[in-house]
């Protein structure tokens, strides 16, 4: 029996989340045993600074630009086009902005102020991820797949010499590598495939699409406060070495994002025609996207839990052994993370967007509070409870409080319940 434009286009971008993930992880373990605890928390550390920007640089625009794909997918050139350019400049200042940011660090050296530089090259390059956007809603995720393995697997050649070569900068350069040589396929596939969707810029556009996404600036902005500043914090509060344990701790709990995120991504432009079609068909999907992702993501926090241990010793090695404790308290806040991306989808489509910014900046204040007190106190693992309850207040709880959202979480919960008939 033949598959669905829908459901093969969900199969590649499991096929190519997976594939990829999995690679990734390996060269990470691979990376974090041959350069050490301290080594990996410099490089987990200038991630965890670059993550501000490219939060505030993608202008929310994934977010949203979907629904203009199947609102008036004529002019889908001058929306990807718009975007990218847009994208483009903020990608400039915010390279520039980080340079002059780490200077005023009094422990930055000019190691760690060219680690920056090089992985935050990859801004200029990721913003053509409006092209990976377009060729999902064409049900084209099989050419996006391969091209990002590819991609891929250039990148991963150059690591593994920088790795070989115990050269961190080259490692991190890596990063923005895979970047560029993705960004060079895409371009090469759309003129091959779209000719006709002519690139042009538009103020127009431009302002249709901020006034949609500018909620998720902010709350992407927000949701990269209460992901990274653990990290940070734990740097300033502790040392590197802290943060490299912890980076482990959430390796480990979030090797399981591949299927979530591809399930986000596949179920997203079927969710957004359905509201335009049939408001019984949208409900349904959105009840089996969030109880596919909780019931999958409880099954992995209970393994992960259980043998916590054997599998930090087995990949990782004994001298990353204290991240067990704080590895088995950040697996939790899977399931209500991964909620957090189906609510925006949610709160888009519904066009209740200014939301978004109010749980967003909830869960940062409450993160950034939960740490201040609970780091000096635990360490690591005070870290890892103010990311499991910040996740569980700001994705499920905030959901039944804010009254215009309830619906939302009435479907939540229906899901969870496998309530999924029309």
């Amino acid at each position: 029996m033949e598959l669905s434009p829908f459901k093969k286009n969900l199969s590649w971008i499991f096929f190519g989340n997976i594939v990829h993930a999995i690679l990734q992880f390996a060269l990470n373990v691979y990376c974090a045993r041959q350069f050490g605890a301290d080594d990996y928390g410099v490089l987990n550390y200038s991630g965890s600074l670059i993550a501000f920007f490219i939060a505030i640089g993608s202008l929310g625009f994934g977010g949203v630009i979907t629904k203009f794909y199947a609102d008036d997918e004529k002019n889908a050139g001058k929306y990807i086009f718009t975007s990218i350019l847009s994208r483009l400049l903020l990608a400039l200042l915010s390279i520039a902005a980080l340079q002059v940011i780490i200077g005023f660090d009094e422990a930055c050296t000019s190691q760690l102020r060219l680690i920056v530089f090089c992985q935050s090259l990859q801004m200029l390059f990721v913003v053509l991820d409006m092209f990976v956007h377009w060729f999902r809603y064409k049900h084209q995720a099989k050419a996006v797949t391969i091209l990002r393995l590819l991609s891929f697997a250039i990148s991963a050649v150059w690591r593994f010499i920088a790795i070989m070569n115990h050269n961190l900068v080259w490692y991190t350069l890596g990063v923005s590598v895979e970047a560029f040589f993705f960004l060079i396929f895409l371009i090469i596939l759309y003129r091959k495939e779209y000719r006709q969707l002519a690139f042009k810029f538009d103020w127009g556009s431009l302002q249709s699409m901020l006034k949609l996404s500018y909620p998720f600036i902010f709350s992407a902005l927000l949701s990269t406060i209460y992901a990274q500043t653990d990290k940070v914090m734990l740097k300033n509060m502790v040392d590197y070495a802290s943060v490299g344990i912890y980076s482990v701790s959430q390796t480990l709990a979030g090797a399981i994002v591949i299927i979530p995120v591809a399930l986000i991504e596949g179920f997203r432009p079927e969710i957004m025609v359905a509201k335009t079609k049939d408001e019984r068909e949208y409900s349904r999907l959105f009840r089996q996207l969030y109880g596919i992702i909780f019931w999958l993501c409880i099954s992995y926090c209970l393994f992960i839990t259980l043998f916590a241990e054997p599998i930090v010793r087995i990949i990782y090695g004994p001298s990353y052994i204290e991240a067990v404790a704080s590895l088995s308290v950040i697996v939790w806040y899977t399931s209500f993370s991964y909620f957090g991306a189906v609510n925006h989808m949610y709160m888009v489509a519904e066009e209740k967007t200014f939301w978004v910014q109010v749980v967003t900046l909830s869960g940062a204040l409450l993160n950034v509070g939960l740490n201040f007190l609970l780091i000096p106190r635990w360490s690591i693992l005070g870290a890892a409870w103010a990311s499991l309850i910040t996740q569980f207040v700001a994705n499920y709880v905030l959901l039944w409080v804010i009254k215009p959202l309830r619906p939302c979480f009435n479907i939540l919960n229906r899901g969870i319940a496998f309530r999924w008939r029309r």
